[in-house]
């Protein structure tokens, strides 16, 4: 009952948030669509097989032939991002240790104006919101995770024609607060938030002066459905890099603070190198804002196991032992 309570009082979350429901898509490529575009653009794919694969806030995405995926933009500020995301990925992949997607097929749709697509060879694992992960599974992924990120961070950025600047002040602490605080009302209702007074200090403790650093290459939307994992449950890759910019490194550091039991956050940090307490804190910031809106994303779209994951992503960052 509970859980349908929260539905109920979370269908309308756009007026209860003052918002217009923004992650309702601006154009939708349909099966259909995507068939003919891929026939009539690349010889090989005319009698492609296609099946839905996933839908997310920026791209509709479809599986062709079992081994690529396509993904078309769903909102215009989506465009930009795939557009750099193809520019970057080919020259950033070679410096990583774990899979990313690189592009190998590029298109553009029929509308007005025509939006570009991309298409990718296929990735093996399973984003990790899907696995209901457990405690040691998730402390195990706490070192590889650190040097995963080291080494991305570690990248020289102007080896990376068309990385873009961060202009979506993605580490801007005064507007996370805010943002937090928009959310609020309906986060308490349908039981996202529930520790209040824990909630309440990560947004006290806010540095909402701090200069963001703008020199490092980062991921820019790194959560769980983001992560792919085998079915050892380790990682393979990381996938949806429309975000990928120029900025300040703590963006990423949203993953292990929503991921990792707060008992592995010493292995991280370890792995991954120095971050001050204060970069680690205004993480923890930027990871709560980032999950508060993915929980009433998952709930309004009726999305159990990305809820479940936020769900338990919130209960960590709200941990009175952290």
């Amino acid at each position: 009952m509970e859980r349908d309570r929260c539905v109920t009082s979370t269908a309308h979350a756009g007026i209860l948030l003052g918002m217009h429901r923004p992650w309702v898509p601006e154009r939708v490529i349909s099966l259909q669509e995507a068939q003919q575009l891929l026939a009539a653009q690349f010889p090989e794919f005319r009698e492609a097989t296609l099946e839905p694969f996933a839908e997310g806030w920026d791209n509709t995405a479809y599986l062709v032939n079992g081994s690529q995926v396509f993904r078309f933009p769903r909102r215009q500020v989506a465009v930009e991002l795939l557009e750099s995301e193809c520019a970057v990925l080919p020259k950033l992949a070679p410096q990583l240790p774990w899979a990313i997607p690189v592009p190998r097929f590029t298109g553009r749709d029929e509308g007005q104006p025509a939006w570009p697509f991309a298409g990718y060879d296929l990735l093996p694992g399973t984003t990790s919101d899907r696995l209901d992960l457990k405690g040691d599974a998730r402390v195990r992924l706490a070192a590889p995770l650190g040097a995963f990120l080291r080494a991305l961070h570690s990248v020289d950025a102007t080896t990376l024609p068309g990385l873009v600047e961060d202009r979506m002040r993605r580490s801007d602490g005064a507007r996370r607060v805010a943002l937090i605080r928009e959310r609020w009302h309906a986060s308490l209702e349908c039981g996202l938030l529930s520790d209040t007074e824990v909630a309440e200090s990560v947004l006290a403790s806010a540095d909402v002066e701090r200069i963001p650093r703008s020199d490092a290459v980062c991921h820019g939307d790194l959560y769980a459905r983001h992560l792919l994992l085998d079915d050892a449950l380790r990682p393979t890759g990381v996938i949806d890099w429309g975000d990928v910019h120029r900025g300040d490194p703590v963006v990423d550091l949203i993953l292990p603070w929503q991921l990792l039991p707060p008992s592995s956050h010493a292995t991280f940090r370890e792995s991954y190198g120095p971050i001050s307490d204060s970069d680690w804190s205004h993480a923890r910031l930027l990871a709560l804002a980032h999950a508060i809106a993915a929980g009433l994303y998952a709930i309004e779209v009726g999305d159990a196991p990305f809820e479940r994951e936020v769900r338990g992503s919130l209960a960590r960052l709200l941990d009175r032992n952290v």
